[in-house]
């Protein structure tokens, strides 16, 4: 337990994730990429499940076009989108997790 100078307690923060030390200053720059395409795909259509490898290769793709100097679009914000899509479908839907059956990979 913290217990604070006015005599307030609450639990000690231990293990529990600090979300303040991620770069806020990115997120509206990932909005603004979901917001765009809202109209082509919908409102949290990936909550219905995407494969991961899709999301991966989808990430790939615009990180090369972002590499190779691709104004056409913001890569970077859609391939870290891209990136989140995969780590919730790791968190979120167990059957998505398709990427580690690639035979491609090393083991």
């Amino acid at each position: 337990m913290r217990e604070f100078t006015t005599g307030a307690v609450r639990d000690d923060e231990g293990d529990k994730p600090d979300y303040t030390i991620l770069p806020l200053e990115a997120f509206p720059r990932l909005a603004r990429h979901l917001s765009a395409n809202e109209a082509k795909y919908g409102r949290h259509n990936y909550q219905k499940g995407i494969p991961v490898s899709a999301c991966a290769r989808s990430a790939f793709r615009h990180l090369v076009a972002w590499t190779c100097g691709d104004k056409s679009e913001d890569h970077l914000a859609a391939a870290a989108v891209n990136l989140l899509f995969a780590i919730y479908m790791q968190e979120m839907h167990e059957g998505r997790r398709d990427i580690n059956n690639d035979p491609r990979c090393v083991k």
